[in-house]
């Protein structure tokens, strides 16, 4: 009797979770914290500056109850504070706190690449891969927005491969505090370069559903954080994309 080939097959359990092939259209209140959370990152909305809830709804033209609902979101991510009756204030940037981001992500980026890896369809390493060119091509242009901007659709859309909501939350409420801390630290064309590369080489490893490597790649990613972010904190990294006190 001839033997059939064994294949790997996923745990239904996994299977069932969900899939990110057909994903939730944006609503106002998601675009309204786009916005301002991109604002926030690059300083258009500056630490310590305080706005009505009226003022921001103009500045983006968006209406007063989506906006709400983005600024409540924004809090949650430590981003602003929202004092009742006086208005919102754009959280400073706090350096030594980014220690305290980082040993989150320490914990978090090798399990969200291991189960990105294992759990992602097909289609979605496809999709993983053209996230991977996309994050490249910022090294030509240097545009550190734009790469922020694409690191953000990236990750977010990797941590929906986790199909784990919680560790997708649990990311979502510290990643922008470690885009906007790298805004105001990057400074060299090379700082930026090396942070692609070293993304570039933990989306590789989920593209090509090496769950070993991902975690290597992830934690070889989490220890330059860290040295970027202790250089920071030692002075070796004068902010280079704001002037003046932080």
């Amino acid at each position: 009797m001839r033997t059939r080939p064994v294949s790997r097959r996923r745990p239904t359990s996994e299977i069932a979770l969900g899939s990110l092939e057909a994903e939730s259209p944006l609503t106002l209140a998601d675009h309204a914290h786009t916005i301002l959370e991109e604002m926030i990152v690059t300083l258009k909305l500056s630490p310590g500056s305080t706005y009505s809830e009226t003022s921001i709804c103009e500045r983006i033209g968006i209406g007063r109850t989506p906006v709400r609902e983005a600024l409540q979101r924004l809090e949650f991510q430590h981003l602003v504070q929202i004092v009742p009756r006086y208005g919102v204030i754009i959280n400073e940037i706090l350096v030594p706190e980014q220690i305290m981001v980082v040993e989150m992500h320490r914990a978090l980026e090798p399990v969200i690449a291991s189960r990105a890896a294992r759990r992602s369809s097909p289609r979605e390493r496809v999709r993983i891969a053209d996230f991977r060119k996309k994050l490249i091509d910022t090294i030509a242009t240097g545009n550190i927005e734009e790469y922020l901007r694409r690191h953000l659709s990236m990750r977010k859309f990797v941590a929906g491969c986790t199909r784990n909501k919680f560790l997708a939350t649990s990311l979502g409420s510290i990643d922008a505090l470690s885009r906007r801390f790298f805004f105001v630290y990057q400074r060299e064309p090379e700082q930026l370069e090396a942070a692609v590369r070293l993304n570039a080489d933990v989306l590789q490893a989920i593209a090509t559903d090496n769950e070993q490597e991902a975690i290597v790649a992830a934690n070889r990613l989490i220890e330059h954080v860290d040295e970027f972010t202790r250089a920071a904190i030692n002075g070796a990294g004068q902010p280079g994309n704001i002037s003046g006190p932080m």
